[in-house]
C-alpha cells in the first residue's frame, strides 16, 4: 500500500483557505506537477490547474499515521481500481484498500534514479514509444493501435526522429548528466492524420520533445521529464 501511494505522484495535502472550518476538509496536489486531483475518465489523477476545478476530500484520521478519504458524495477512496490499480472514490466503507499511510516526503525511502549518470551515449538507439502525457498533463499508455508504428530513434549526433505513425518529429538533442537541450525547434511534416487520438497523440509527442529537461532510465525504458520532474514521455528500447 506504501508503494501505492507514493506512486501517486508523492502527494501533498493543501487545506484551502475557504474551509478552514472544516479541517478535515483538503485538496490534494501533486507536488511535481503542481496540479490538484479530479476525476478523469472515473479515477484520481492530479490533473486538475486549480482548485476550483480540483476534487474535495474529507480525510478521516485513523490508528497511529493511518487515514481514509471521503469525497464530497460520502464515497471512500480505494486503491488498487482496475487492472493498472488506480485510485477512485468507489467504496462504501474503509478497510483494506481504502486505507493509507501518511508519509513525509523527506521521511520517504528515495527510489535509485540513474539520470546523473545519463548521457547522449547511453540512450542512443531504437524505441517504441509507450506513453505520453495527455494535455491535461496525465500520463496515458498508447493503445494497440499505434502499434510498432509509434517509434522513436536517436542516433549519436543527436538527431531525434520521432512518429506516432502520421507525421515524422525531428530536432537535435543534447544529454549530458542525464539534463537535456533542445537545439532548434521540432520540425514535422504536415500530413492529415486520421483521427483525434492520433493528433493528440503528436501534440503530446511534440511537447515532450520540446520541454523534456530531464532523461531517467530504468532498464529498457527512458522516462522524457519536464524541468519541475513531471513525466512527458516514456520510450521502450525495441
Amino acid at each position: 500500500m506504501k508503494n501505492i501511494l507514493r506512486s501517486f505522484l508523492a502527494l501533498s495535502f493543501l487545506f484551502a483557505a475557504q474551509v478552514v472550518a472544516k479541517a478535515e476538509e483538503v485538496f490534494l496536489q501533486s507536488v511535481q506537477s503542481g496540479k490538484y486531483v479530479t476525476v478523469v475518465n472515473g479515477t484520481l489523477a492530479a490533473a486538475a490547474p486549480d482548485v476550483g476545478r480540483a476534487s474535495r476530500f474529507v480525510r478521516i484520521p485513523l490508528e497511529g499515521n493511518r487515514m481514509a478519504f471521503r469525497d464530497t458524495g460520502g464515497s471512500f477512496v480505494r486503491a488498487g481500481v482496475g487492472p493498472r490499480s488506480h485510485l477512485a472514490a468507489v467504496s462504501d466503507q474503509a478497510s483494506g484498500w481504502e486505507i493509507f499511510r501518511f508519509i513525509d516526503v523527506l521521511d520517504a525511502p528515495q527510489a535509485p534514479t540513474q539520470s546523473a549518470s545519463l548521457n547522449l551515449g547511453d540512450v542512443v538507439g531504437t524505441y517504441r514509444i509507450t506513453h505520453i502525457a495527455a494535455d491535461n498533463g496525465f500520463l496515458v499508455q498508447l493503445g494497440r493501435s499505434f502499434g510498432t508504428a509509434a517509434q522513436f530513434v536517436l542516433d549519436n549526433r543527436g538527431i531525434v526522429g520521432a512518429t506516432i505513425g502520421c507525421n515524422s518529429h525531428s530536432v537535435r538533442i543534447s544529454v549530458r548528466d542525464g539534463r537535456v537541450r533542445t537545439d532548434g525547434r521540432v520540425m514535422q511534416t504536415k500530413m492529415m492524420c486520421s483521427g483525434q487520438g492520433q493528433m493528440a497523440a503528436e501534440d503530446g509527442l511534440r511537447r515532450a520533445l520540446a520541454t523534456t529537461r530531464i532523461l531517467v532510465r530504468d532498464g529498457r525504458t527512458v522516462t522524457f521529464k519536464s524541468a519541475t520532474g513531471a513525466d512527458l514521455m516514456k520510450i521502450r528500447r525495441m
